[in-house]
């Protein structure tokens, strides 16, 4: 079903069999697609459907839950997206680490009640720069320019390498 284009229908056997090797395979296929269509809640209940015990070890669907429910519930994206970054760190799966944490930054702004612990996350950019050597992809990078210049804003406008950022997040929006 899922190589005939029918991938809700394999999701349901899927789910139906307990094959949840099967699901999470089904997922990685078709999360971007899925995202972009706008069907955020179809993914999250695929994901949630898999046992905690998976989903503890398995970082992109961790990232995948975390973006499916970044527009719902914050608290409970930011978990999931948190999950995802410490584990990507452990791997050393450098796209992992830097959409994560777009994800966690992203959830704190999308929020806008406690942004305090966005200190942190402003020194572990930084430092993730440094360690990794910069983004692993063009893509990536605009993203992340774009979202460290929003946390800037928002938390640390007074920061030494804001208008950095600044010139950053302008290019972004000049190519997009």
């Amino acid at each position: 079903l899922s190589e005939a284009g029918e991938p809700d229908d394999a999701a349901r056997l899927y789910m139906e069999t307990g094959d949840w090797d099967g699901l999470a395979r089904l997922i990685l296929a078709n999360s971007k697609a899925l995202i972009d269509q706008g069907r955020l809640q179809t993914l999250d209940g695929w994901l949630a459907s898999i046992p905690v015990r998976i989903m503890k070890g398995a970082p992109w669907l961790l990232y995948y839950m975390g973006l499916c429910r970044l527009p719902f519930n914050q608290p409970l994206a930011r978990r999931s997206l948190a999950s995802a970054f410490d584990i990507f760190k452990k791997k050393r799966d450098r796209p992992g680490i830097f959409l994560s944490w777009i994800g966690v930054v992203n959830s704190y702004l999308y929020e806008m009640e406690n942004l305090q612990p966005l200190d942190h996350w402003i020194q572990e950019f930084e430092r993730l720069l440094k360690r990794h050597g910069g983004c692993p992809s063009e893509t990536i990078w605009e993203q992340a320019a774009a979202t460290m210049f929003s946390a800037m804003i928002f938390r640390q406008p007074q920061h030494r390498g804001i208008s950095r950022w600044q010139a950053e997040a302008e290019s972004v929006m000049r190519k997009t």
